[in-house]
């Protein structure tokens, strides 16, 4: 895996001033059977479909739109679960590039799950690269005082813990709910 280097940007000013929800998309077919997708693009499953009709009736919010990755899992999720707002598909929120290792068994994986924060995966991105993309969506489409919401993936969520919560990428990878199957239906930043 080739290394990257972190990001030394200054603070945003709407690092504490955005009210942003996040929303993790719902369950793909690729997640059911235990593949990581990173940038292949596999639909819902039905399961998914119902969490997206589930959420929208838990997701009452101040936000009129909505902002998804343009993969095709965070985007049937917002459909379903927000059909009245506009939604706008941003790829700098798409999930990491795992490269060779797209839609791979996540058996294929490293173990270590902070291996990724600087090393990038053979011809992928690393937890550095998805950080870049947020800040660049933070800076060109959330605007203070404007409350949004976004629908997206694992390590678009993390990247949100980093840049809005001042965590690091390894306590953001270490309290991850994934790890200990601890769903939650979104997050309010800031916190």
């Amino acid at each position: 895996m080739k290394s990257a280097r972190p990001s030394s940007r200054a603070t945003e000013t709407w690092q504490s001033v955005v009210p942003l929800i996040f929303f993790a998309h719902a369950t793909s077919s690729d997640n059911e059977t235990r593949v990581r997708s990173g940038w292949a693009d596999p639909p819902l499953s039905d399961r998914g479909r119902q969490q997206a009709r589930n959420l929208g009736r838990l997701a009452a919010g101040p936000f009129e739109s909505v902002y998804t990755s343009d993969l095709i899992r965070a985007r049937q999720t917002a459909a379903i679960a927000f059909p009245d707002l506009g939604r706008t598909a941003v790829p700098d929120l798409r999930e990491m590039h795992y490269g060779k290792l797209t839609a791979a068994s996540d058996d294929l994986f490293p173990t270590d799950p902070e291996a990724c924060i600087t090393v990038r995966f053979p011809g992928g991105e690393c937890c550095l690269d998805v950080e870049v993309r947020v800040r660049r969506f933070l800076d060109e489409y959330v605007r203070p005082d404007t409350p949004v919401a976004v629908v997206g993936h694992k390590y678009t969520q993390l990247a949100f813990e980093v840049i809005l919560n001042g965590h690091s990428w390894q306590s953001a990878i270490e309290a991850d709910w994934r790890a200990r199957g601890e769903w939650r239906p979104g997050w309010d930043y800031p916190t």
